[in-house]
């Protein structure tokens, strides 16, 4: 079999296991950017491999929430995370497609650069705002001062940290108003109306197509080329919110060509950090979801993206990176996806990135969009996958399979699995590295895990199939036959597992001359197992010695 056809093969059984619904919390902090409380969250009762999803019906878990330490902003970040994991479990049953990355957030009344328009007494951000009828006829008023304070009135309202009248706001019909006043001459105007509408669109499916079908989408587009960079910025969290929805809206935006503007605005944000997080994180939007947005009009991002991974700004390269492993998610018979990835360079950052001692990443929070990316680069060509390695991601790998963090150490192994699916001078190369005694002990420190021991099995078939014999003599010296009977032994019911190790094993001929006779039997028992693909490798393998 070649290349392609075991890296199809593995990709398709990856995309299976990430249907799984379970969900640690360690994985939802990281959704809400938020893995700098991990700590305090193990303190209070919250262990990094807790379920997520009970985590939904524990009733003390909001008042927790402020054990930790989170603050208002945080509170909020995290209830959408959840109700976002929520919504997407309930309605896919497969959990794994939200953990990338927040496709939400709203701008409460402490933001930064609110306090520079303005200096206002804070409100409690636990009552609920209602919207006065009155307050909604000042923005129809033909006085200007009092429209300004009428759509800041709003604005306030509906940046509450907590029930934001926003299906109110939606009834009483000033979004189509609101939309209007983003073409107003008076740009404090136009900034609260746009900061309004980010704050509708931050809410649920049905609020923002309100927004959507009022005509929003081309009214803020619009807004992009603002000589006001307040009001661009602003536009461009609307629009990424907007993005973050649906599939259907991002397309939508994607359509109105705001992708090429937020990039344009994006060269003027240098000196604005707050401004370049939000374009970042907007573009991410623009790139994710499942079925993927058009190559040929989100691959303009790539060259933005690829320089944003040497900025200092930790949030800024993890979105950047999220961006990019969406972008080189390539099914294509081609590879193009991968191969533009690839024409940027991006490899040598995404390897060093790896690191966990480069500028505090050991959180993980860069890791795991940076590996993934890594990941679906060596999916593609031999070329391809050569252009990483030539960047020492060898290196890199093992201290992953270490991590502490369950998703890295199946993501390295999905990695090393698909550079060992290349050619023969590539698999020498991992073996050289040592790469594959790393993973037979990771295989026997997570021997009771069977995701790690699925990722793990497929490394030592793929490196056992393109093999030559001198390889898979190393093969069996280091320990692969006994880690593969191993999981013969204690995974038996799991037939998925049990075909990609028996298939292992098929590649290993050598194996049966040097197994115990208990690990042959425990083959032989095989051959009526109930999946009858693992009865027939099992027959397969035991040939002439099936007595």
């Amino acid at each position: 079999m070649d290349k392609a056809d075991e890296k199809n093969k593995d990709q398709q059984n990856n995309a299976v296991k990430k249907q799984e619904p379970k969900v640690t919390i360690a994985e939802v902090l990281d959704m809400a950017r938020l893995s700098q409380f991990q700590e305090q969250f193990e303190r209070v009762g919250f262990g990094p491999e807790s379920d997520a999803f009970q985590l939904l019906y524990d009733g003390d878990f909001e008042s927790r929430m402020k054990d930790v330490g989170l603050k208002p902003g945080h509170r909020a970040r995290m209830n959408r995370t959840k109700q976002l994991l929520h919504e997407t479990y309930l309605q896919s049953k497969a959990a794994a497609e939200i953990i990338t990355d927040r496709n939400k957030k709203k701008r409460l009344k402490e933001s930064q650069q609110e306090s520079q328009q303005e200096s206002e007494p804070e409100s409690k951000q636990e009552n609920v705002g209602t919207l006065d009828p009155d307050v909604v006829k000042m923005l129809v008023s033909e006085n200007e001062n009092t429209i300004r304070e009428g759509v800041t009135r709003i604005r306030k309202l509906l940046s509450a940290e907590r029930n934001p009248p926003i299906q109110e706001a939606i009834n009483s019909r000033i979004v189509p108003r609101l939309i209007e006043l983003l073409s107003a001459a008076d740009d404090r105007v136009a900034f609260e109306a746009a900061w309004a509408l980010t704050n509708i669109v931050s809410g649920t499916s049905a609020h923002v197509t309100a927004v959507v079908e009022a005509g929003a989408v081309p009214q803020l587009v619009e807004l992009l080329d603002s000589t006001n960079d307040d009001i661009a910025d602003q536009a461009i969290w609307a629009l990424g919110n907007i993005s973050g929805d649906s599939t259907n809206f991002r397309d939508c935006v994607l359509d109105a060509e705001a992708l090429p503007g937020i990039i344009r605005k994006m060269k003027n944000f240098k000196t604005n950090s707050s401004a370049i997080r939000n374009a970042t994180w907007a573009v991410s939007n623009l790139c994710r979801g499942k079925p993927p947005p058009d190559f040929s009009v989100v691959r303009v991002a790539i060259p933005v993206l690829a320089g944003l991974l040497t900025s200092k700004d930790e949030e800024v390269v993890v979105d950047a990176c999220w961006a990019l492993s969406y972008l080189s998610d390539d099914n294509t018979s081609d590879n193009k996806k991968i191969g533009a990835i690839v024409k940027s360079g991006v490899q040598k950052d995404l390897v060093r990135l790896l690191d966990s001692k480069d500028r505090g990443l050991d959180r993980g929070l860069v890791v795991v969009p940076a590996l993934r990316t890594i990941g679906n680069i060596v999916s593609g060509n031999d070329l391809q996958t050569q252009s990483v390695l030539d960047c020492g991601v060898l290196s890199r790998l093992p201290p992953l399979l270490k991590n502490d963090r369950k998703v890295i150490r199946k993501e390295a192994l999905w990695t090393i699995s698909n550079i060992v699916a290349g050619d023969r001078k590539q698999i020498k190369q991992t073996l050289d590295n040592g790469i594959i005694t790393c993973v037979l002990q990771c295989m026997e420190e997570n021997h009771n895990d069977k995701d790690i021991l699925k990722e793990a099995a497929w490394v030592l078939q793929n490196a056992a199939a393109g093999s030559d014999s001198n390889m898979r003599d190393y093969l069996c010296k280091v320990g692969c036959g006994d880690a593969l009977c191993e999981i013969i032994v204690s995974c038996r019911e799991d037939g998925k597992l049990l075909a990609i190790v028996l298939g292992g094993i098929k590649e290993l001929p050598q194996l049966m001359d040097q197994i115990s006779e208990n690990q042959k039997k425990s083959i032989r028992n095989l051959r009526n197992h109930p999946n009858t693909k693992v009865c027939s490798l099992a027959a397969e393998i035991l040939g002439d010695n099936a007595s």
